[in-house]
């Protein structure tokens, strides 16, 4: 449905109905349905704004609501498997369904002076039962197919938020001969993890050290961004004795040259939860990947249609 009245107001809405082949055909939720709406209102068009100067020649007010779905995992991951030497290949899970995205946003378009036309949006976005590989511990799946182990099943695991704001800013001369354009936009955004299902705390993802050794690269936690840089916080290296002897025992080392101690020049690890020591319970967030602030700018210059 699209409707606009008298270049004033207008209103989008629209509701589809997908159904997966990737979910359970037994599952009702293999069906989902996303509707989404939009309005806008041209306010310099109304009778009462008349009183605006010719600088502002058009200010339009936005908001909008929508739902979609995501369905992107492998094909038969609600059933089990089997590998090429006939052994189990995954956990099933009957119960997985669509993921939906809710995103709710307002914004406002203006033209100044005729050349400058800015845009600005303000959004939030929730990813409800999103998809993803339930991070199993390697005693209750096998460890990796490598070893025997079967795949952790895929589930609908939780439900992460991101908030944010758009700015875009367009500007362009009408000179006979030369013309110049430019293009700013700048975004800024929040990520969250709202909540996991019941029995788990966080999202560990792993590397492997000389392909054998795994380390945490990266955790997600309830209340945190997604994908959080996880290691110990360092604070320099030992550059005294006194520093040795006054700081936390690093790793259960003794002080000393011989392999597997600790001696001047080694980096001094942070004690982060105050315990006396530095071991695995120290490891912590140590770095965020997602940026403050992200921005473009573009340029374009012509002369007589060169």
């Amino acid at each position: 449905l699209i409707s606009d009245y008298d270049c004033r107001y207008s209103i989008c809405a629209s509701i589809r109905r997908d159904e997966s082949s990737k979910f359970d055909p037994l599952n009702t939720d293999r069906v989902g349905t996303f509707p989404a709406v939009a309005i806008s209102w041209r306010i310099t068009n109304e009778k009462f704004m008349e009183w605006l100067p010719e600088s502002i020649s058009n200010i339009k007010f936005r908001a909008g609501y929508g739902e979609t779905g995501n369905q992107q995992i492998a094909n038969n991951l609600y059933s089990s498997q089997l590998t090429q030497y006939n052994m189990p290949a995954n956990m099933n899970n009957p119960a997985l369904k669509w993921e939906t995205m809710k995103q709710t946003n307002v914004g406002v378009d203006m033209t100044l002076f005729r050349n400058l036309d800015l845009s600005l949006d303000w959004y939030e976005k929730k990813s409800s039962d999103f998809l993803f590989s339930l991070p199993l511990p390697g005693y209750l799946n096998g460890g990796s197919g490598q070893y025997g182990g079967m795949d952790a099943p895929f589930s609908n695991i939780g439900e992460m938020m991101n908030r944010g704001l758009d700015l875009s800013l367009s500007y362009k001369t009408n000179g006979e001969n030369f013309n110049w354009s430019s293009n700013f936009v700048g975004s800024h955004y929040k990520n969250n993890l709202n909540f996991l299902v019941d029995g788990l705390s966080h999202i560990p993802m792993e590397v492997n050290l000389n392909g054998y050794q795994p380390m945490t690269a990266t955790n997600t936690l309830i209340g945190n961004p997604i994908g959080m840089f996880w290691g110990y916080k360092t604070n320099g290296i030992f550059k005294t004795m006194e520093d040795l002897q006054s700081a936390p025992m690093q790793f259960d080392q003794k002080i000393g040259t011989a392999p597997g101690e600790t001696y001047l020049g080694d980096v001094r690890y942070v004690d982060s939860n105050g315990d006396g020591v530095v071991d695995n319970k120290d490891l912590t967030i140590i770095g965020n990947p997602h940026p403050d602030f992200t921005f473009g700018w573009t340029n374009t210059f012509t002369y007589k249609n060169i």
